[in-house]
């Protein structure tokens, strides 16, 4: 069997902590205070691990890498779930979406148990095209999203404010004797390539032109196919491109090259969805914060190598999930789908990691709440707004539902109003079944109230 994709973690006090770390690697902590990290290869040796941790009375957690952190696919018709003993070890569910704990299951968040194993249904492989067109920012505000990218076997939008321009990426399926075998990959970089991303960027951590100057560099490189030809490792110049569903779609590293992250290019994330119905209003606010921060005379854009990611989720419905119908929201129909709004942004390596106009992105106010009237009373007004920006915005005026490994703690608990009482309650009548002695344990589930 092969390894497992993720660990587990002991918690114990703080006097006795170590850090552990995700890709992110040394300095970037995703838990503080562990005991011990555990990764074991089979579901026996898992087991166990949780059965003696819950015996000693011992949080654990699971901890997976980047965007996986511990979730499932949600289309997976089975799976198998590791928890502690009262009243058994093993749980094995089957796709039930009646079933509260199917629902729960769908977006665990870690906390019922360790998913152990998931059966999935394996398609015959087949060929899908790529098409990239650019489009006018004024354009899309006003089109119709829905009717835009629903026809599509998937769809998204790169955004590039500075430019104020958008590319739209469709996928759809061609025949099998269509030539080409495109290879996407996203975040393949040479060192060459990291090292002169890397000056460009920190150069505009104190500098407005610099990072619309590199936010133009960037977009010039994304017009054409961020693809590879496979066999020949030759890079595709012209859309459409065509390829294997797994190349095309998903793709990995060309050869000779690494990571983003690898080279030290690390990004904050901030991801929200909303109904897709609320699409155009969203990007019109968001077009007003930057036509804000412009007027104020620190003006922001994108400082990610392929803009702002906006994403096309179809309905599934989960208790957690972001594309789930089950909320009960009179304001918002998600009957259509959902938006996800991932606006990724470049974190300097010098200056404490702190960007260029940082109070334009988050809500200072959220880290001192004590001094909110203070600050209201000193500040002039104006100013004062300056810190009720991106994060705190987009929560408080739209529905937005975040994603649950790519927001800050202050996001989640900020999101918190949007979700429905009611699924978060079924949510937690679940983990009490599951879990009752509360060994796993997160932050997120802390934030929820499940914990």
């Amino acid at each position: 069997m092969k390894r497992f994709s993720y660990s587990f973690l002991g918690f114990v006090g703080v006097a006795s902590a170590i850090p552990w770390y995700t890709f992110d690697g040394p300095g970037f902590p995703a838990c503080h205070n562990v005991s011990a990290v555990y990764t074991p290869s089979t579901i026996a040796e898992a087991a166990a691990i949780v059965k003696n941790a819950s015996a000693a009375g011992i949080p654990v957690r699971a901890a997976g890498v980047s965007s996986s952190f511990p979730f499932l696919s949600l289309c997976c018709p089975g799976l198998t779930i590791l928890i502690p003993p009262p009243p058994r070890d093993i749980v094995h569910l089957e796709r039930d979406q009646t079933s509260d704990t199917w629902l729960a299951a769908t977006t665990s968040l870690g906390l019922l148990g360790i998913i152990g194993r998931i059966k999935m249904e394996i398609l015959a492989d087949f060929k899908v095209y790529a098409q990239q067109d650019t489009i006018n920012e004024k354009d899309v505000f006003e089109a119709d999203i829905y009717k835009e990218i629903s026809p599509y076997v998937t769809a998204n939008y790169w955004w590039w404010p500075g430019v104020k321009k958008f590319h739209k990426r469709t996928y759809g399926v061609v025949p099998k004797w269509r030539l080409g075998n495109a290879f996407q990959s996203t975040f393949s970089v040479t060192e060459t390539e990291a090292n002169l991303a890397k000056a460009l960027l920190d150069a505009g951590q104190n500098s407005s032109t610099q990072n619309f100057i590199t936010e133009g560099i960037f977009y010039a490189l994304w017009t054409p196919p961020n693809f590879h030809d496979k066999p020949t490792n030759i890079g595709l110049l012209f859309w459409p491109v065509i390829g294997w569903a797994y190349d095309v779609l998903i793709g990995g590293l060309y050869p000779n090259t690494k990571t983003q992250w690898d080279y030290g290019l690390r990004a904050y994330t901030f991801e929200v969805a909303v109904p897709v119905t609320q699409a155009n209003r969203l990007f019109k606010r968001v077009r007003e914060l930057f036509d804000e921060a412009a007027a104020e005379g620190k003006a922001v854009t994108s400082t990610y190598r392929s803009g702002i990611n906006i994403k096309f989720g179809r309905p599934f419905d989960s208790l957690l999930g972001q594309t789930t119908t089950l909320q009960n929201d009179p304001s918002a129909d998600w009957s259509k789908g959902a938006i996800m709004f991932d606006f990724p942004s470049y974190r300097p390596t010098t200056g404490g990691g702190r960007r260029y106009n940082e109070e334009w992105y988050v809500d200072i106010r959220s880290a001192f709440p004590a001094f909110d009237h203070l600050l209201h009373s000193l500040i002039d007004g104006t100013y004062y707004r300056r810190y009720h920006k991106l994060e705190k915005t987009l929560t408080d005026e739209f529905p937005t539902r975040p994603h649950w490994t790519k927001c800050t703690r202050t996001v989640l608990q900020q999101s918190l109003k949007n979700l429905d009482p009611a699924l978060l309650a079924r949510f937690a009548k679940v983990r009490e079944e599951f879990d009752p002695q509360k060994t796993f344990k997160s932050v997120v589930g802390e934030i929820i109230g499940v914990v």
